[in-house]
């Protein structure tokens, strides 16, 4: 349950992190902008579909923690693109980033009823997806003001710390 609170703050951040980010550190206009959101708004789409059928044949820990990875890298390079100015880079890690969340988000949802007693399941998932609303409510906030306060790819580091945080608890989860 926390493992799922503190992987969707930062998942949430990045998220919103990418239209910030790409409005404030690049002159791509609304139509560089929105090929940003396009690019990963395409995980969920291109990545969803094949990874159903590994994580029903994968250990569920070991997809959750290539997944992690994949944020890690994702959210740590879009940092970068950003702090270059790169749009493109940027399209490109965004959907990096998008892809290891979608991962994360299908497995640890495959992997719940394994970890929690069944009569505890709808109780785990309304604290789940609870935790996951007001996170993607509070991420336009954190992810305004880094981008504002600090630096426009500030967002970025947040959300790869976040993502971080997560890898030593994601290595204990089995099957």
């Amino acid at each position: 349950d926390s493992r799922a609170r503190r992987d969707v703050r930062g998942g949430a951040t990045a998220a919103v992190a990418q239209v910030a980010a790409a409005s404030a550190a690049t002159d791509g206009g609304g139509v560089g902008r929105a090929g940003v959101v396009a690019a990963q708004s395409a995980a969920w789409l291109i990545v969803s579909l094949p990874m159903g059928v590994v994580i029903d044949r994968t250990p569920r820990g070991q997809v959750m923690l290539v997944a992690l990875i994949l944020c890690v890298a994702g959210a740590g390079l879009a940092g970068i693109a950003t702090w270059a100015g790169s749009l493109p880079d940027l399209g490109l890690t965004s959907f990096l980033l998008a892809s290891g969340t979608v991962i994360f988000m299908m497995a640890q949802t495959a992997s719940l009823p394994a970890l929690v007693i069944p009569g505890a399941l709808p109780a785990t998932n309304a604290r789940i997806e609870t935790a996951r609303a007001l996170a993607m409510l509070a991420a336009p906030f954190i992810a305004g003001w880094c981008v504002t306060q600090i630096a426009p790819h500030a967002a970025y580091g947040l959300a790869t710390l976040a993502a971080a945080d997560e890898l030593p608890v994601v290595v204990t989860v089995e099957g």
